[in-house]
């Protein structure tokens, strides 16, 4: 609905003030270039989407990514060819066969079989920051609240655009760094790349559809803190010492 309203708001701002037409831009050369110049966002997402799937997956669907994407050019290249050839009154048909062919075989190794779960790692990790972690569970949040520590839970995925700024912005900076280790919190991630059940009912319980969700448990007990979605090394740091001076 948002970028339906995006697309209509210029066209309907014009038909109720018409005095704007006339600052439009004249059509000329120029479109066809800045078409083909707004090919580069979807290279730059399509680019983004690859390393999403690596996330979830490993490197091997990365890899079957890849050979789908070029089997699937050259169908589609044969396709456009055997087009041309119908055109100028050839029979195209062992092209346009090899082509369709091709284009499914590159839909089937993009979508068939399912893409595995890369193997989980053990112990204290450190990704996208210097601050070590925890993989989210229900009982190492029970064990973490019981030990007297404050504990901090990020909610995250890595398709989540919003999470990956704050992983740069917050939980990058020296002075979270310094909070986390200051304040001796327990810090957990819950990672919803692949929609986690677990996770979800979390979301759902604290009034949240989506990621990311930030949560400080202070040292004494009850009931969390709530961080803003778009978070700074202060606002991090300033919740972490209240979280451990109650």
């Amino acid at each position: 609905m948002g970028l339906g309203l995006g697309f209509a708001a210029p066209f309907t701002l014009a038909a109720f003030v018409p005095g704007l037409l006339v600052r439009l831009p004249k059509p000329g050369g120029w479109m066809d270039d800045f078409r083909k110049l707004m090919a580069f966002p979807m290279y730059g997402t399509a680019a983004w989407l690859a390393w999403v799937l690596a996330v979830q997956s490993g490197s091997d669907a990365l890899a079957r990514l890849f050979l789908a994407a070029v089997t699937l050019a050259l169908g589609v290249w044969l396709l456009g060819s055997a087009q041309h050839r119908a055109a100028l009154g050839r029979r195209p048909v062992k092209t346009l066969a090899l082509g369709v062919t091709l284009t499914l075989a590159a839909l089937a190794v993009a979508i068939w079989p399912r893409y595995a779960e890369p193997a989980q790692r053990g112990g204290t990790e450190t990704q996208g920051s210097d601050i070590p972690y925890e993989a989210y569970s229900p009982e190492k949040l029970a064990e973490a609240r019981a030990s007297g520590k404050p504990v901090f839970v990020n909610y995250t995925a890595a398709w989540c655009v919003t999470c990956q700024v704050n992983e740069k912005v917050a939980f990058s900076t020296k002075i979270a760094a310094d909070a986390f280790a200051k304040s001796g919190t327990v810090y957990l991630k819950a990672d919803w790349t692949r929609r986690d059940a677990t996770i979800a009912e979390d979301l759902a319980r604290h009034g949240r559809a989506g990621v990311p969700l930030y949560l400080v448990y202070p040292a004494a007990g009850g009931d969390p803190v709530v961080l803003p979605q778009l978070l700074t090394g202060e606002i991090v740091a300033g919740a972490l010492e209240t979280a451990a001076k109650s």
